[in-house]
């Protein structure tokens, strides 16, 4: 033992290194392995099992958009600070006293939970998994193409049913729907181009956290490498297709000010767009390429 120690605090400095990218290597091939293993099972799924997959995933998304709502409109810290000195914590107090700063601060945290459930088909992350799995010759593009319109519509029509269900109770209301509107609003704002843009880096960043997750090696792991990149996003304002799918009608019926035909064209539709040109060139191709030199199988 004391012999292996001497060894191994002798070695020579490219041998760690060495050893540090074989690492690398075998997290990047495990997740690509993991990752084409759950593109395979969801394209192998039945149509009715995936709809209500996408749809129960829409509905847990939507839940956590309509959690950081309430808790962003009724929960934003009131500090009444008025220092004319900004230092770092005077800043987060600050962000926090509004209610869109309370929003974010709230769907970073509990976004990740929805997302990344072993029992999840989001589509922005389905598009990367499926790509993966038919690029390995484990499914169809007529597969590849029923689950993502399954899991489009699904995800669309989880989060629809828990936005109408939340205006029918009186959930949107008051400051809640002035917040709802906004953010819809904001969302809806920028037009189809900057939109895809925001797109297609979000669910990068989103694809970041599936590999984390899907290489880490325990539940600590797993949780920061979700919990970093997901926070990212939100902070950052980048877009994704199952958020926006219940921030944006639940805006609508709050009497945003923009029409249903805006909404769709210029959110939901480039979001979706974005997400999968993201989930494909990106994630998959990229995971794909980075296994070994010449980007095969071996």
């Amino acid at each position: 033992a004391r012999g292996a120690a001497i060894r191994s605090a002798t070695r020579a400095p490219w041998l760690v290194e060495l050893d540090s990218a074989a690492k690398v290597v075998d997290s990047q091939v495990s997740a690509c392995q993991v990752l084409t293993h759950r593109g395979e099972s969801e394209l192998n799924m039945p149509l009715g099992g995936a709809f209500w997959a996408s749809a129960r995933s829409g509905l847990h998304v939507g839940a956590v958009c309509l959690a950081s709502l309430l808790l962003g409109a009724y929960g934003a810290v009131h500090t009444g600070a008025t220092n004319s000195i900004s230092l770092p914590m005077t800043t987060v107090a600050s962000s926090l006293a509004t209610p869109t700063g309370a929003q974010q601060l709230a769907l970073a945290v509990l976004l990740p939970y929805a997302l990344f459930r072993p029992d999840s088909l989001i589509f922005s992350n389905t598009a990367a998994t499926t790509t993966m799995a038919v690029s390995a010759r484990k499914g169809s593009l007529r597969r590849l193409a029923r689950t993502w319109l399954v899991a489009c519509i699904g995800n669309l029509s989880g989060a629809v049913l828990l936005a109408v269900v939340a205006y029918a109770v009186g959930l949107f209301s008051g400051p809640v729907a002035e917040l709802a509107a906004a953010i819809a609003a904001s969302k809806c704002a920028p037009g189809f181009g900057p939109t895809l843009v925001k797109a297609v880096m979000g669910s990068w960043l989103a694809g970041m956290a599936a590999i984390a997750v899907a290489s880490a090696g325990g539940s600590l792991a797993r949780l920061a490498g979700m919990w970093y990149p997901v926070a990212a996003l939100v902070s950052l304002g980048f877009e994704l297709s199952a958020v926006n799918m219940f921030l944006v009608p639940a805006g609508m019926l709050s009497d945003a000010p923009a029409s249903w035909s805006v909404a769709v064209l210029g959110s939901i539709l480039p979001t979706a767009v974005g997400n999968a040109m993201a989930g494909v060139f990106i994630i998959a191709c990229g995971l794909r390429l980075s296994r070994s030199p010449g980007g095969g199988d071996n």
